[in-house]
């Protein structure tokens, strides 16, 4: 009430460059522990938040994740960041909460206020909650969860080295589907389980949905000669600049392989490819906390994505 407005208007690239100068983006370390390296965030607009919300919303689930994917992979800090196909190559599907995390943490790392809801008593008559929403700072640390002690040790070693991205190996390994062939397959990366599939027709990507699941896991086919111990490449044409035909050309060769295996044997590449995404050795949680209205201690809950 104590101000005066000035007549004399000011150019809007003065003020804005002046806030841009002024301001201090947060930033913060996290570490991406099934690929073994760290990762440095920036934080994310309200803006940039909000479009991509909106985004996910109008998508279907594959368009989604890969729209998050590309705004993390804008936001992070890295002087040899290689291009965003090349960096879902690298890092592994199990990842992907932590990729998450990783920028929350840079967003909310200082003042992470998160609302929780007291035990509601008429649903569980062991507790005296009150049911009432409160908005708790919560420590961000607390809402990581590892699997034990040597995971939680592991993860603090990685989080000491570079954040700049180093050359990632992703290993094969081999499983006899049958007495004529074999598979290579790998852990599934970001580029394997979603960024190949994108652009396939939704026709191709409905019919073979179970198939292609696997299918993002294998890394070649060969044909055994048991007699002279050798594996024989068995040949996939590559389309260099179509990443389409290259996918729907493996997956042909893939439904021919799986005709010449028997039921058992068809369950049992199956099941094994299916198993490669683990289950994660660090999750996220809501710790437990004290309810502020009633004074109740709320139960530790399981955060279903950190994205949303």
């Amino acid at each position: 009430s104590k101000f005066t407005i000035k007549k004399e208007p000011i150019s809007s690239s003065v003020i804005l460059n002046t806030i841009s100068e002024k301001k201090n983006t947060k930033k913060a370390d996290w570490v991406l522990y099934g690929s073994k390296r760290s990762i440095r965030m920036e934080e994310i607009s309200g803006p940039e938040l909000d479009s991509l919300r909106k985004r996910i919303d109008s998508s279907n689930s594959l368009h989604g994740v890969i729209a998050s994917l590309r705004a993390v992979y804008n936001h992070i800090i890295d002087a040899n960041k290689p291009t965003f196909e090349n960096w879902c190559k690298t890092t592994k599907t199990e990842d992907l909460e932590s990729i998450y995390f990783a920028l929350y943490k840079a967003c909310y790392g200082d003042v992470n206020l998160v609302g929780r809801t007291c035990i509601d008593p008429s649903e569980n008559k062991d507790h005296n909650g009150c049911a009432k929403t409160s908005i708790i700072n919560t420590p961000i640390d607390s809402m990581v969860k590892y699997k034990d002690d040597k995971t939680k040790a592991e993860a603090e070693r990685i989080l000491q080295q570079d954040t700049t991205t180093s050359n990632t190996i992703i290993k094969s390994e081999m499983i006899v589907a049958s007495d004529n062939i074999a598979i290579a397959y790998s852990e599934p990366t970001l580029y394997t389980t979603f960024i190949q599939y994108a652009s396939l027709p939704t026709n191709i990507t409905e019919k073979y949905s179970d198939v292609l699941n696997g299918l993002a896991y294998i890394d070649g086919f060969y044909a055994i000669n048991a007699e002279k111990q050798e594996l024989q490449p068995i040949n996939v044409k590559v389309y260099p600049n179509n990443i389409n035909k290259t996918v729907i050309s493996k997956l042909k060769v893939y439904l021919e392989v799986l005709k010449t295996l028997t039921p058992d044997q068809y369950n049992v590449l199956t099941s094994k490819l299916n198993n490669l995404i683990k289950d994660p050795d660090i999750t996220y949680v809501y710790p437990k906390a004290i309810c502020p209205e009633c004074g109740t201690e709320m139960p530790e809950e399981e955060i279903p994505s950190v994205l949303s």
